[in-house]
């Protein structure tokens, strides 16, 4: 119930208060600070201080500079998603990068995440995400980190889908930084996306006539097409 009211309320002030088209709603509880690209406990390490130097500005999809091949497409939160749309960036989060891959096999499931599935001008987005058991709405804006060049620093989502880098940025808000999200694995990104029980289970591999054991997982989850 506070969580459907706290959005109705925020929904009604982001429309009151851009009167219109002209202003786009700013989320103040995740500001576009070197903070919120890495913070630490105790101080910023040198670890932090790079990860946050790494990112130049902040910048809105309209203004961000897109790769050629996807310069023609409209800016959209979905165009038919493929699990080869979806590049890491300079985050060593290969974690969530899979999970996503993995629900854009089934795009219905991957729809689930991201509440607001429309392009929105005004530059508000809601996702839907299970931490530890509980599901939360977390709201955004889109405002997100750019290089020198004005390209996205992390996730990005080929033909301008804003899917990928808008779940990055919920997930980051939920954990206090996009630092926060390096290294995980598979079964929590599948987790926090689907809020599926996950197993997973360590597989064998035969060279050369022996039988060596694998350090990669074989991971499964009870996701079925609706």
């Amino acid at each position: 119930y506070n969580i459907h009211k706290h959005l109705v309320q925020t929904s009604q002030s982001v429309g009151n208060v851009s009167g219109g088209q002209k202003l786009k709603f700013s989320d103040q509880e995740f500001l576009p600070t070197p903070e919120n690209v890495a913070r630490g406990d105790k101080g910023i390490t040198v670890l932090e201080s790079k990860y946050q130097g790494r990112v130049a500005r902040w910048l809105r999809p309209e203004h961000i500079r897109w790769p050629i091949v996807d310069k023609n497409y409209p800016l959209v939160v979905f165009n038919q998603p493929h699990p080869k749309d979806i590049i890491q960036g300079r985050l060593g989060n290969c974690w969530l990068i899979a999970a996503l891959s993995l629900l854009a096999e089934i795009p219905q499931i991957l729809y689930k995440v991201m509440i607001t599935k429309q392009y929105n001008p005004k530059g508000m987005y809601r996702v839907r995400l299970c931490n530890q058991g509980i599901w939360q709405v977390i709201t955004v804006d889109d405002c997100l980190p750019v290089s020198q060049s004005n390209s996205l620093v992390f996730s990005r989502s080929r033909k301008k889908q804003l899917y990928a880098p808008l779940i990055e940025k919920a997930l980051a808000k939920m954990h206090g930084s996009y630092m926060a999200l390096k290294s995980g694995r598979c079964d929590e990104g599948l987790q926090t996306l689907t809020g599926e029980p996950c197993e997973v289970g360590f597989f064998f591999i035969r060279t050369r006539g022996e039988q060596k054991h694998s350090t990669s997982g074989d991971l499964e989850v009870n996701l079925k097409k609706p």
